[in-house]
């Protein structure tokens, strides 16, 4: 007996596939047209040179020893709500870091260990402190820190330096349920300072807040300038992926200056003396003035390159910073509608993506869309999670299956049969 058996299979290409990107990527709120103006701002093909770095406030550092008896480790797991590392110092003070879901955009391990003998130079010995590892880990959306315990109350005051104890500054203190609590964006350490420094602290941050208010007037009397962004290609490619990633925190600490080290310094005076019982304005118009320039700047990147695939990483990374530590430190929504402009070119990217997967048989664009996609949905709040959905409806195959039996005799049998094969892209798929 003779079996001849003759297989083929063939790409449909679904000309009705639709497209479903988001037509309003502003909220109703901000049109096109109600946009900030930002034709006084200049994109710079190369970066300042004149940006003075803001010194410490207690210039004589602290000295510290590492209590590695306390300490606690955890793995941060992207997308997790209700993340956690806790411990408890030898003084019995609790120290408690709450991380977002969205705090980091990758798994990473992260450690908390107690400090011990804190002393410095100009406030002397301190309750007690933390460092946080790995050192300078640059978070995407603030954590916060809760430190409650044996001699912590809501006027105590945190500090925040870098790990070797060069430097000791003030921190941006927050509303928490107990204790005192902070914003951590960055990984370095964290003390609690004394009752007994609390005159040398009012004095210290009543100066350095006149000081920043004083060079805050001068930034804004300077012309709105912005870096042109690094093009960081979008591909099915994962080398150089920290190399890419350092490019782009480079790009986003030169995107916010000069105008958020400002910022942040007077902010983080206001909230000290605010915890102290003086008598300060916490919407401060130097820092919302700030803050409006680099909303400004957010949108000029928006409106300069969008919707450009390489250039959207670094846009990404520098739009979202500012969104979100706008509406963290100035207390105002003003700026949340920068995540939805982002997420319109995030999506916008998707959908070229997919039209590209479509027409040319581009299949080294399935890894870009769901990276894209991924990061729309985190961005939209989930209004653009059906991407693996539109992904699947771009990969559907035919199948045409023939099978012809010949016998000997001279009308071989045979049947031939057709169908579709769509590929199940969801997380529990096969």
């Amino acid at each position: 007996m003779k079996k001849k058996i003759r297989f083929t299979l063939a790409f449909i290409i679904i000309l009705s596939l639709v497209f479903s990107a988001c037509q309003s990527n502003v909220p109703e709120n901000k049109t096109e047209e109600s946009l900030p103006d930002v034709s006084d701002v200049k994109i710079l093909d190369k970066p300042r040179t004149d940006v003075s770095a803001i010194k410490p406030v207690f210039d004589k550092g602290v000295a510290f020893k590492v209590d590695k008896a306390h300490t606690n480790t955890i793995e941060y797991i992207f997308g997790k709500e209700d993340q956690f590392i806790k411990l408890e110092d030898e003084n019995g003070i609790i120290w408690t870091l709450e991380l977002p879901a969205d705090a980091l955009l990758s798994d990473v391990k992260i450690s908390m260990t107690a400090l011990a003998d804190i002393k410095s130079g100009d406030l002397g010995a301190f309750n007690g402190g933390v460092i946080f590892e790995p050192d300078g880990l640059q978070f995407s959306a603030p954590a916060k820190l809760t430190v409650t315990g044996k001699n912590v109350d809501s006027k105590c005051v945190l500090l925040t330096g870098d790990n070797e104890g060069k430097t000791l500054d003030f921190i941006n203190l927050v509303e928490g349920k107990k204790g005192v609590s902070a914003e951590v964006a960055h990984f370095s350490t964290v003390f609690a300072t004394p009752s007994s420094a609390n005159s040398i602290l009012i004095k210290q941050a009543g100066e350095r807040l006149d000081e920043m208010n004083a060079a805050g007037k001068k930034v804004l009397a300077q012309p709105i300038e912005v870096l042109v962004p690094p093009t960081i290609p979008i591909k099915c490619n994962h080398k150089g992926g920290e190399k890419n990633q350092e490019i782009i925190d480079n790009y986003v600490k030169q995107f916010k200056q000069p105008e958020y080290n400002i910022l942040m310094a007077i902010v983080s005076a206001e909230s000290a003396l605010a915890a102290l019982n003086q008598d300060v304005s916490l919407q401060n118009s130097i820092a919302r003035k700030l803050s409006d320039r680099l909303v400004k700047k957010s949108v000029k990147l928006i409106k300069s390159y969008r919707p450009k695939p390489d250039y959207f990483m670094a846009c990404e990374a520098a739009v979202d910073s500012v969104a979100r530590e706008d509406v963290s430190l100035t207390d105002s929504e003003d700026s949340s509608f920068l995540i939805h402009l982002i997420a319109g070119w995030a999506m916008d990217v998707t959908d070229n993506f997919l039209k590209e997967l479509g027409s040319n048989h581009d299949y080294k664009k399935i890894h870009p869309i769901i990276e894209m996609g991924r990061i729309a949905t985190r961005l939209s709040g989930g209004e653009s999670s059906d991407y693996l959905q539109r992904l699947s409806d771009a990969l559907q195959f035919r199948i045409e299956y023939e099978c012809i039996v010949n016998l000997g005799s001279e009308d071989p049998m045979g049947f031939a049969t057709e169908g579709r094969i769509r590929l199940n892209l969801e997380p529990n798929g096969i």
